[in-house]
């Protein structure tokens, strides 16, 4: 059954027929100059706002596809927004900064100890500074670096800055024990890397050294020369100390555990003025 729609003039007349006519009156005159004109009791905005639901209802194809391309039109928007949002971020750099935040929240974390000797010095993990030796990390995102020692009493750059590699292993310590000389060879260096044993790694203990054919004593035995792989080793607190004939001996302490592979990495201090 069709519908039938009232328009605001219908309204009104519906409105005027159902009140008396007063215009007849002999003193109509004098009335209407004190009455108001009469408004219509349907505002423009109370019939603007059925105007929706009429055209949905005489023109419901042509109401939907322009719904479509209104939705389109929005979502093309949101996308050039976020397109542009992203291109920003990326020239200003912040999209690396959010990367790499997000990144070290959610990756495992190791931790570092580094200490020097005779000089204080600065102590820097890639391009960021850590801190002063000696020095305690407790939160560092496991991974390879290049850890970077400067002696901070470095008069006329004597000293050079000391790059020695490492590895933080998650949920271990990597500790770090360094001499900074004014040469690479009159440098030297320890450091020691724990990592959870598996069944994949038969050995407890790896040691390396430059220069390598380096003599190997752990707790007053020899044990071999670098670069060694040993399997079976006591667990407990123990002294290694590396040397080599020409080289000055470089020594750390070891916590030796059964659930541990312990990397042991070292460059020996090269005495210039002959064997001591």
């Amino acid at each position: 059954m069709p519908v039938k729609y009232l328009s605001e003039n219908s309204l009104n007349r519906n409105s005027d027929a159902k009140k008396p006519d007063k215009s007849k009156s002999p003193f109509a005159f004098i009335s209407a100059m004190f009455q108001r004109k009469p408004q219509s009791t349907v505002s423009k905005s109370s019939v603007s706002s059925y105007q929706p639901e009429i055209e949905k209802e005489l023109y419901p194809a042509k109401v939907a596809n322009r719904q479509r391309v209104q939705g389109f039109a929005r979502g093309m928007i949101v996308i050039a927004g976020i397109i542009v949002l992203l291109i920003l971020a990326n020239i200003t750099g912040a999209f690396s900064l959010i990367t790499n935040a997000i990144q070290s929240q959610v990756s495992p974390r190791g931790a570092l100890v580094v200490t020097s000797e005779f000089l204080k010095s600065e102590v820097y993990l890639g391009d960021r500074k850590l801190g002063e030796t000696p020095l305690e990390v407790n939160s560092i995102v496991t991974g390879e670096y290049t850890l970077t020692l400067r002696a901070v009493d470095n008069k006329n750059d004597f000293f050079i800055p000391l790059e020695i590699p490492i590895t933080v292993n998650p949920s271990n310590t990597t500790v770090v024990k360094a001499q900074i000389g004014p040469t690479r060879d009159t440098s030297s260096y320890i450091t020691v890397a724990s990592t959870d044993a598996t069944s994949a790694s038969p050995f407890k203990l790896l040691v390396s050294s430059v220069p390598g054919d380096s003599r190997i004593v752990l707790d007053g035995q020899e044990i071999g020369y670098t670069p060694l792989s040993q399997a079976e080793i006591t667990n407990g607190t123990k002294k290694i100390v590396i040397s080599k004939e020409g080289h000055r001996d470089i020594e750390i302490e070891l916590n030796i555990d059964e659930a541990k592979v312990i990397t042991v990495t070292s460059r020996l201090y090269k005495y210039v003025l002959g064997s001591e």
